[in-house]
């Protein structure tokens, strides 16, 4: 039987919990809070909400699930799994007094800590301190995604971002993070002359030696591979997913908590109009931030998606375009273990590495023969029109970085250098 979840409602309003579901008024706190229930909900897993009616309908929930305050071992004997995780207020008398009475008939209680929250941060270190003692475990809510199912939580950024897990089928061998770990050539890449921290590596769809062309700030593309047969099994359960090709993937391997990247939105100078992007999480968990790019954005409305081990986040265009997305270091663990992130694109830029050419919606040239005739018909450039045209290049990734309302056509006519080493510099 799965863990019966249990939110205990916060003692005032500060963290603006009375705020219709769906408003998009209420703290983001409260959206995480919200988003935990939906996830409850479709493991089909018991809910419990301690408090006043108005606290479930804030979540989104049947307010027929509350129940007030009382006795806390009459309380205890109602939940009939032998495990419970607790989320909301961690101050609140009644939630002590609940976690002491599981605690004292042998439970399994988990304190869900990036689920609970108090106006009072120091209040609230000292309440988990509290429930520590008692014998409860600490843990993230990612630690629900480890149960088995199907989950979708979706309504990140601008609401076409979604975190989906149990889409992919068992390893063969046992373990997707093993056998892509195996079978990719690891490299280090180079951004302004400086090592990259984390190991990279390019996968894609190579017909007769083209490659598809994804270029984002990097002195250096790592050479492209056909895909692998981990990374190609991967790639089609994402192509599922999203209904559309994915013919690239860019392959990282953040080695521990302290391999990073940071905030941006991709680059759609190469990609497919209207595309979505993937990204496969293999591994430790790591969290990604999402911020808007608008002007004035407070830092309570950075959104935390828990990439978990097994799990497909899918980024759409209009997220992409209004907010900023990282990989932020983590704090050291017992488990500080390595997480490798495979990005699949639909990429609509072709390049032939033998003659040079590259064409596509990226490119001065649609077609590969019109490219091949430009090609022939003048002199190879020099390095400084390279440097010019890597100059402009680097400009429009600086503005589509900044801007939450990219127009394309600022990209126009498109470029042919590959990526960034005429600069060595920063975006």
């Amino acid at each position: 039987m799965l863990a019966t979840l249990v939110f205990v409602a916060p003692r005032t309003d500060a963290l603006g919990l009375t705020a219709p579901h769906g408003s998009g008024a209420r703290d983001p706190r409260v959206a995480t809070l919200a988003r935990l229930a939906d996830l409850a909900r479709q493991q089909a897993r018991a809910i419990l909400c301690l408090g006043a009616p108005a606290w479930a309908a804030s979540l989104g929930l049947d307010p027929g699930l509350s129940v007030a305050p009382t006795a806390p071992e009459t309380l205890a004997g109602r939940l009939e799994s032998r495990a419970v995780y607790l989320a909301g207020g961690t101050t609140q008398v009644e939630i002590l007094q609940l976690a002491q009475a599981l605690c004292e008939d042998r439970r399994e209680v988990v304190v869900l800590d990036d689920a609970c929250f108090d106006a009072r941060p120091n209040v609230h270190l000292r309440a988990l301190s509290t429930l520590r003692a008692m014998g409860c475990a600490v843990a993230p809510w990612s630690r629900l995604l480890a149960d088995p199912g199907r989950v979708t939580l979706g309504g990140y950024a601008s609401g076409d971002a979604a975190l989906y897990t149990g889409r992919l089928a068992p390893h063969p061998a046992g373990s997707h993070f093993a056998a892509v770990d195996a079978e990719v050539a690891w490299q280090t890449a180079l951004h302004r002359g400086g090592v990259v921290p984390r190991q990279m590596a390019l996968q894609g769809e190579v017909r007769d030696g083209v490659v598809p062309l994804y270029r984002h700030p990097l002195d250096f593309n790592p050479e492209m591979v056909p895909f692998t047969p981990a990374v190609e099994a991967l790639r089609r359960a994402a192509e599922g997913l999203v209904g559309h090709p994915l013919n690239h993937a860019l392959v990282q391997r953040y080695r521990d908590g302290r391999d990073w990247i940071g905030e941006h939105s991709d680059k759609t100078l190469d990609l497919v109009a209207h595309s979505k992007i993937v990204n496969v999480s293999l591994g430790r968990t790591r969290t990604m931030t999402l911020r808007p790019k608008r002007v004035g954005a407070a830092p309570a409305e950075t959104e935390r998606v828990p990439m978990v081990d097994g799990s497909l986040f899918v980024l759409g265009p209009a997220s992409n375009a209004a907010w900023l997305h990282a990989i932020t270091q983590a704090r050291a663990l017992e488990d500080d273990g390595p997480r490798i992130s495979i990005t699949l694109r639909h990429i609509g830029t072709f390049h032939d590495p033998r003659t040079g050419a590259v064409w596509g919606v990226g490119a001065p040239w649609a077609r590969r023969a019109d490219a091949l005739a430009a090609l022939d018909a003048r002199p190879a450039p020099d390095r400084e029109a390279r440097r010019r045209e890597a100059e402009r290049m680097l400009a429009c990734f600086r503005d589509e970085n900044a801007s939450e309302v990219y127009d394309p056509e600022r990209y126009a006519p498109g470029f042919e250098v590959l990526d960034l080493s005429a600069l060595n510099v920063a975006v």
